[in-house]
């Protein structure tokens, strides 16, 4: 059901379903999100944590993946309210230990959305930390295959079979005046090829609560704007 719903909405894949199933399976949790009126899938998304070391420290990593959202619900709280219980459960499990939400760029959309973070990376306007640097590399290395190469420099993911179906986050001219959005299309001009941009951004006990605000906000924007439609 996942498969069929991310590959017909946003993906174009040659992958068969044992091979994402197998990459499904790779994260802790799953997330659905449904229309109220007639329980339809509007939502969807993966995510798992794990502790690594970097240069004798630890952290821990977040991996939130595999995600789509239909496009009339993509200013709704679905994404605010898993990133907040996703970050929060890590933070009281490891309190001790800094959590790092990482991501696979596929599009600008979802890196605009790794970039609300202060300590977030890569970036236009800051250099990327060393230690955050390493934390990307050890992971972009992971998803080296025949078919997929990470280039250490960029933090991309270059691979073949898969990649976004078109007119999916389509990059305007006036798109590129935005600043994170030219920085996302030098990092990885090869995004329309499937080719994604691995990011993480520190996340903060602050952080959670802005992302709890946000859902809270959205919340009453939507219910005041129904409101207003049935007036």
């Amino acid at each position: 059901m996942y498969c069929k719903h991310l590959t017909g909405k946003f993906l174009k894949t040659e992958l068969s379903p044992a091979d994402f199933q197998k990459t499904l399976l790779t994260y802790d949790d799953l997330v659905l999100g449904r229309r109220r009126r007639d329980k339809a899938i509007v939502a969807m998304t993966v995510f798992g944590a794990e502790i690594d070391v970097v240069d004798g420290k630890q952290y821990n990593l977040l991996r939130i993946g595999l995600a789509f959202v239909d496009e009339e619900y993509q200013s709704g709280i679905f994404f605010p309210v898993v990133t907040a219980y996703a970050s929060l459960r890590e933070l009281l499990l490891h309190p001790d230990i800094p959590l790092y939400n990482v991501a696979k760029c596929f599009t600008y959309k979802s890196y605009l959305g790794a970039m609300r973070q202060d300590r977030a990376y890569p970036r236009y306007n800051k250099v990327t930390p060393d230690w955050e640097r390493k934390i990307i590399i050890k992971y972009g290395k992971r998803y080296e295959t025949e078919t997929a190469k990470f280039c250490e420099e960029t933090f991309v993911v270059k691979r073949q079979h898969t990649k976004v179906q078109d007119n999916i986050a389509d990059i305007s001219h006036k798109h590129m005046a935005n600043p994170h959005i030219k920085f996302y299309c030098s990092q990885n001009p090869g995004w329309t090829k499937g080719h994604s941009l691995i990011t993480i951004a520190l996340c903060t006990w602050n952080d959670v609560g802005e992302s709890f605000k946000k859902a809270v906000t959205r919340s009453q924007y939507q219910q005041s704007s129904l409101l207003r439609s049935h007036l």
